[in-house]
Order: structure tokens, then C-alpha cells, then sequence
């Protein structure tokens, strides 16, 4: 299967995704279909906005086409200071389940140990 590599950059304050892969016609169609994407000469890679909806644009458009390899990103720190949920059928956790997350911690960190 083919691989298309991230990376980060910033442009005017904006954070950017940036697309490393090699020729693909498929690849390239669907890169440049999503909105804001733009080619880079000085990173020879495709960049778009860093958003959820483009994080999951590229986990669905991709799925049966290639691996999206989000180590760049995530190397970068770039995902773990902002909620992102890659999981396009995952969303953020509401007020009533973070109390209960704590609450389960809690409990753990205080029964005996078996």
C-alpha cells in the first residue's frame, strides 16, 4: 500500500499539515481536492490547514489508498497540545464522562491491591 508521510509548518502564525509522497495521480487528486491544500516548492510537499476536518478528511479519503503516517505531526508535539481525535467516529468527551473518568481513577488509585 502506498504511504504519504506528515510533517508540520507555520505559515502566517497558522499551523499547516504537510504531505510528503511520491508521484501519484490518485494521491495528487485527492490531495489537491481538499480545501486550502497548496504545494510548496521549498518543502517539495503538500501542505493544509491543521484542522480536525482535514485530519479526518485524510483518515477517510485515504482509507483504501494509503496509510497516512501521522508520526510527523505527533513528533512535533503537534497533536498532543491541541484535542485532535483521529478517529473520525471518535469525539471529545463531555463534561458528565470527564467527572466519571476521574472518578473511575480515583477509585483505582485507592482499592487494595489484590
Amino acid at each position: 500500500m502506498k504511504e504519504i508521510k506528515t510533517g508540520r509548518m507555520m505559515i502566517g502564525g497558522k499551523a499547516r499539515i504537510l504531505l510528503y509522497f511520491g508521484y501519484d495521480r490518485d494521491i495528487f487528486r485527492i490531495v489537491r481536492a481538499i480545501p486550502g491544500a497548496t504545494f510548496s516548492y521549498r518543502q517539495n510537499a503538500w501542505h493544509i490547514a491543521f484542522t480536525q476536518a482535514n485530519l479526518n478528511r485524510l483518515i477517510e479519503r485515504f482509507r483504501d489508498i494509503a496509510v497516512v503516517d501521522l508520526a510527523g505531526i505527533r513528533r512535533a508535539g503537534f497533536i498532543a497540545s491541541r484535542p485532535v481525535y483521529i478517529d473520525p467516529g471518535l469525539v471529545p468527551l463531555d463534561d458528565r464522562d470527564r467527572k466519571w473518568l476521574k472518578e473511575m481513577k480515583e477509585w483505582m488509585t485507592l482499592r487494595d491491591p489484590v
